[in-house]
């Protein structure tokens, strides 16, 4: 089963497919994964880096669209001369499809920001436990030299 996310840059959407490879341990080849570990981890690394300020851009820009609608409709309304509450302005900025469509897309780049926020958790764990195949590996060789 493949995993990706998708990462929104200035030329356009792209996909990043988290390979299960990245995430398994081969223990015939327990130092060549330690020593290209680094080089998959800067990979997920930098991608989590920018799905965060992907999120983070995104979450200013639905405030931002919520404090223009807001404004827009404190003007229209005092405009028509109806009075409106401040519960009925919250309900008018909830109902709007640009912030609709602004809530799901801020959601979408969180749930890929998480996804590669874990993925670089699981790189963690499998640094954690090559190291300690590799420190086993070595006492086991200095064992069979006594």
């Amino acid at each position: 089963m493949s995993k990706q996310v998708i990462i929104e840059r200035a030329d356009g959407p792209v996909a990043f497919e988290l390979r299960p490879d990245d995430f398994t341990i081969d223990p015939s080849h327990i130092d060549l994964e330690l020593c290209n570990l680094g080089r998959t981890m800067l990979e997920y690394g930098e991608l989590e880096t920018e799905l965060r300020l992907e999120f983070e851009r995104k979450d200013a820009a639905l405030e931002k669209l919520e404090a223009d609608i807001d404004m827009l409709l404190r003007a229209h309304f005092s405009n028509t001369g109806v009075k409106v509450t401040e519960k009925k302005l919250e309900c008018e900025i909830a109902r709007n499809v640009t912030r609709l469509a602004a809530v799901e897309s801020k959601a979408v780049s969180n749930r890929h920001w998480n996804m590669m926020r874990w993925a670089m958790k699981a790189l963690e764990a499998k640094k954690d436990c090559l190291v300690a195949l590799a420190y086993r590996e070595r006492q086991l060789m200095k064992a069979d030299e006594f």
